[in-house]
C-alpha cells in the first residue's frame, strides 16, 4: 500500500475515532472532494454496516483491562498513558481496515462478510510419554497424573502444567500440535512454552542440574526461568540458542532458515556449523541459513513475529506465498496457484488468527486484487 493511501486512512480513521484536528478535517475533504470516487468511497463507509460494527466491537472492548494485560506483558517495568493507549488501539483496528479497502482497485463497493465466529477447536496436541504411549490433548480435558509426575491439564488454560517432585529424570516427553493445532507447556523448571501449529517439542520430565535443554521443531514462543546456575538452551537441526532468562519467539518453518526473534531479555544464538555465538539486543532478529550456517542479525518489530500468540497475524510488504504458507499451516488446508507470478504479490495488513479462513480469505481478495477459492480444504488462487 503507497504512503498516500496510509494517509489517507489514517485520517479516515482519526475522524471515525473523534480524534481529528480541523487541519486534519480539511486534508480529508480536500480528498473527499477531489473526485466522485473518493466521495462515493467515504459515502460507502460511513453506510457501511462493517464499519459500524468494527466500533461497536472497539466500544465493548474493556481497553482498561487490555493496556494493563499489555503492560504487564511487555513493559513490565514502565507506565503507558491510557489515553494514547486507547488512541492507538482504535487507529489499529480502523487503519487496518480502510488500509484493506483503499488497497482495492477503484475502491469497489463489493460487500464484505462480517461474520466473527471462531475456530471451533484452536487447543490440540498429542502428548508422547517415554514408554511410547500417546495421549491425545484437547481444550475439553481436565487434571490427571502421569508418570508420577504431576500434569495438569486445565481446560480454561488449555495446558500442560509439569510439578516438579523428584530429582533429574531421564525420562523425555515429546508434546507435538498438528497443523491447525496449538498448545502450552509449563516445563518443571516453570519455564512457559506457547506451541503454534504443525510443531514439535522434546524436552525432559525434570531438568538435570547442570542445563536445560529442549529440542524445538516449528514455532513456539518461550518465556524462561531464570536460573545462574543452570543455562537454558533451544536446540533445533540448525541452531543452538542459549538463553539468559527472557521472551523470544523460534520459528523453524521459513524455507531462508531458523529465525529467533528476541522481545525482552538477551539470548545467544550458534549455529550448528559454527563456535561462534552472537548474541541478541531485544527487538532484533537473528536468522541462521540452513544452507551456510551463517548468521544474519537486523533489527525488527516484533509484532510481525510475536502476533500469532496473541491471536494476531501481522504483515508488512510480504509475498502472498509466505502469508498463504502460514494460513495452510494455521487453518490445515493446501494452496494451489492458477499462475505462480501470484505468488510475489506484496501484502500488508492484520488478520484475527481466530476468525474463519472464509473471513481471511475474503479480506486479501478485497486487499490484493486475487480471487481465493476454498473447496475440500483446497484454497485456489486465481486472478
Amino acid at each position: 500500500m503507497d504512503t498516500q493511501k496510509y494517509k489517507i486512512a489514517r485520517l479516515l480513521a482519526a475522524y471515525f475515532c473523534d480524534g481529528i484536528t480541523e487541519k486534519e478535517r480539511e486534508k480529508l475533504m480536500e480528498w473527499i472532494n477531489a473526485s466522485k470516487e473518493n466521495h462515493d468511497f467515504f459515502e460507502t463507509i460511513c453506510s457501511n454496516n462493517r464499519s459500524q460494527e468494527k466500533f461497536a466491537i472497539y466500544q465493548s472492548t474493556d481497553w482498561k483491562k487490555a493496556l494493563e494485560n499489555f503492560e504487564r506483558t511487555h513493559y513490565p517495568s514502565r507506565r503507558i498513558s491510557r489515553k494514547k493507549f486507547l488512541w492507538y488501539a482504535a487507529s489499529i483496528a480502523v487503519i487496518s481496515s480502510f488500509s484493506l479497502l483503499l488497497s482495492r482497485p477503484q475502491y469497489s463497493s463489493r460487500n464484505i462478510s462480517t461474520q466473527t465466529a471462531q475456530v471451533e477447536i484452536m487447543s490440540l496436541a498429542t502428548l508422547t510419554l517415554s514408554n511410547g504411549q500417546s495421549i491425545v490433548l484437547t481444550s475439553r480435558d481436565s487434571a490427571f497424573t502421569l508418570n508420577s509426575i504431576d500434569v495438569n491439564i486445565h481446560a480454561k488454560n488449555q495446558q500442560l502444567i509439569y510439578k516438579k517432585e523428584g530429582e533429574f529424570s531421564h525420562k523425555s516427553n515429546i508434546l507435538k500440535t498438528p497443523r491447525g493445532g496449538e498448545y502450552k507447556v509449563i516445563l518443571s523448571d516453570g519455564t512457559f512454552v506457547y506451541l503454534n501449529a504443525a510443531t514439535e517439542l522434546k524436552y525432559p520430565v525434570v531438568f538435570d542440574s547442570l542445563k536445560r535443554e529442549v529440542y524445538l521443531c516449528g514455532e513456539a514462543w518461550f518465556e524462561v526461568q531464570k536460573d545462574s546456575q543452570k543455562p537454558f538452551y533451544v536446540i533445533t537441526d540448525h541452531a543452538k540458542i542459549r538463553v539468559y532468562g527472557t521472551k523470544f519467539n523460534v520459528n523453524t518453518f521459513p524455507e531462508e532458515g531458523m529465525e529467533t526473534v528476541l522481545l525482552e531479555g538477551a539470548v545467544g544464538v550458534q549455529g550448528v556449523k559454527s563456535l561462534k555465538e552472537c548474541l541478541l539486543k531485544p527487538s532484533q532478529l537473528a536468522r541462521v541459513s540452513k544452507e551456510t550456517g551463517q548468521i544474519e542479525i537486523k533489527n525488527v518489530d516484533p509484532l510481525l513475529y510475536i502476533g500469532w500468540k496473541d491471536g494476531l497475524l501481522v504483515f508488512s510488504n510480504e509475498r502472498l506465498d509466505n502469508i498463504m504458507n502460514k494460513l495452510a499451516t494455521w487453518y490445515n488446508v493446501d494452496i494451489f496457484y492458477t499462475n505462480n507470478n501470484l505468488k510475489d504479490i506484496r501484502f500488508s495488513g492484520y488478520l484475527k488468527k481466530y476468525d474463519k479462513i472464509e473471513i481471511i480469505l475474503k479480506a486479501i481478495e478485497e486487499s490484493v486484487g486475487v480471487d481465493c477459492g476454498l473447496k475440500n480444504r483446497t484454497i485456489t488462487i486465481s486472478q
